[in-house]
């Protein structure tokens, strides 16, 4: 199981998903069987912009009601690990970096002791660029990364 995401840096801007053997998360279980369904949850939480430690405290209670509720996939806002609408890059930085830094290891720990697949968004550093990303986690450990092709501009 890696550590980090599989990302190669070539790859940032070009959008898509980016897994050394490719596509998205449960495209092997539907593979094997076309009939299967998935439970799906769309998770709301609010956000706090700046606030990686509490969102990601928001985001684990809002997974564990779904799993209660027998999902399999949970899926959560844009940006919903860092908030959004940063006044500037300068704002935005080091709250992307504390999320780079916390947010996949996290997410992936919950996703894999509760069985259950996981879209989030966040904001991600990459140089002076910040990227708008979706962190998707696998309920066996595989761990995916979209990141939008264009970073944020003056203001994220």
């Amino acid at each position: 199981m890696p550590s980090k995401m599989d990302a190669p840096a070539e790859a940032r801007g070009s959008g898509g998903l980016r897994e050394s053997s490719g596509a998205i998360v449960l495209r092997d279980r539907l593979a094997e069987d076309q009939s299967m369904s998935v439970r799906v949850s769309a998770c709301q939480i609010d956000p706090e912009i700046g606030q990686v430690d509490r969102n990601l405290e928001r985001i684990e209670r809002s997974l564990l009601e779904a799993v209660r509720a027998g999902v399999e996939l949970a899926v959560f806002p844009e940006a919903a690990v860092t908030g959004y609408a940063y006044s500037s890059l300068d704002e935005a930085q080091p709250v992307a970096r504390r999320a780079s830094a916390v947010a996949a290891d996290r997410l992936a720990t919950l996703a894999q002791e509760h069985r259950v697949s996981i879209i989030c968004g966040s904001l991600e550093p990459e140089g002076d660029e910040i990227y708008n990303v979706a962190l998707i986690l696998s309920s066996d450990g595989r761990r995916f990364r979209y990141s939008n092709w264009r970073a944020c501009g003056s203001a994220c």
